[in-house]
């Protein structure tokens, strides 16, 4: 689907094109939809938003003597997730590309823009739930397949094990691997039967199969050699509601210059604890 910028005025066109961008974000993009979004809860000039946590209380025995409870030490805490990722699709367009082509070159740059923002966003995501932790118990781990490049079933089991230690929920577990990692899970019994009830939404989302409590996801954006396996609350994500569109005459060059902009805050939480990395040297 194309936007027909003509006619259209500047603050709708961005809200169509913010709400292009997150439309393939939660539609076609894999990882987003698996972490924490707090775009709804952004304002449109903020520099940072924050993601509050609690600490737990201490249970102890009832009194009956008419003594007073003393209180349990539940303290209020935020992780500060800064808007600090800038990203932009810049285009030229030129005049005698316009005479060669019946295509409205305007739209085409306005398809094609949001699903590139949203790739790079997605691997960006990527990038941040790479940062497990390396203090003991210890997050990142050494693949058990071929060269130690692939996974295996006993990965995964690893994986729930480390992650249950870390009393993170069983639900909303993922795992993801590239596509040399999917052939290898794939070649596996279990999960080639468990790939079974997997539904046709799922597939289009990169999901494959289900197993000890994680959605297998694959995508091309996965770096090959590595597993990643996290719970949804192990990122903070962000994205401001201001997706710029530019249109600039440059009359000299006989050109248009166009370009689609946004900005973006990403942050791994509970200090890498919610997730666990596989890679060739567990380091």
């Amino acid at each position: 689907m194309s936007v027909n910028a003509a006619g259209v005025d500047v603050v709708s066109l961005e809200d169509i094109l913010f709400n292009d961008v997150q439309m393939f974000l939660k539609n076609e993009a894999v990882l987003l939809s698996t972490i924490t979004d707090y775009t709804s809860k952004i304002q449109r000039n903020a520099k940072s938003f924050d993601v509050p946590k609690l600490s737990g209380l201490a249970v102890t025995d009832r009194l009956d003597s008419g003594v007073e409870h003393t209180s349990g030490g539940m303290g209020f805490d935020v992780d500060v997730v800064a808007l600090d990722q800038h990203k932009i699709a810049p285009e030229f367009i030129y005049d005698l590309a316009r005479e060669k082509t019946a295509l409205n070159l305007d739209d085409a740059f306005l398809e094609v823009a949001p699903p590139a923002l949203g790739d790079v966003i997605e691997q960006a995501v990527y990038s941040e739930l790479k940062l497990a932790s390396a203090s003991a118990p210890d997050h990142i781990q050494q693949l058990t397949g071929a060269a130690n490049l692939v996974p295996t079933i006993e990965d995964i089991s690893k994986a729930a094990r480390i992650l249950n230690q870390a009393k993170v929920p069983m639900t909303n577990r993922y795992l993801i691997v590239d596509a040399v990692g999917y052939e290898a899970l794939m070649n596996i019994a279990d999960i080639r039967d468990a790939s079974k009830s997997g539904s046709t939404s799922a597939l289009v989302k990169g999901q494959f199969a289900e197993i000890s409590g994680f959605k297998l996801l694959w995508s091309n954006n996965a770096d090959a050699g590595e597993m990643l396996c996290w719970h949804s609350t192990a990122m903070a994500f962000g994205m401001k509601k201001a997706v710029t569109f530019e249109k600039e005459r440059q009359a000299s060059k006989e050109r248009d210059y166009v370009s689609l902009k946004t900005s973006y805050g990403k942050k791994i939480l509970d200090s890498g604890k919610r997730v666990v990395l596989f890679n060739a040297t567990g380091l």
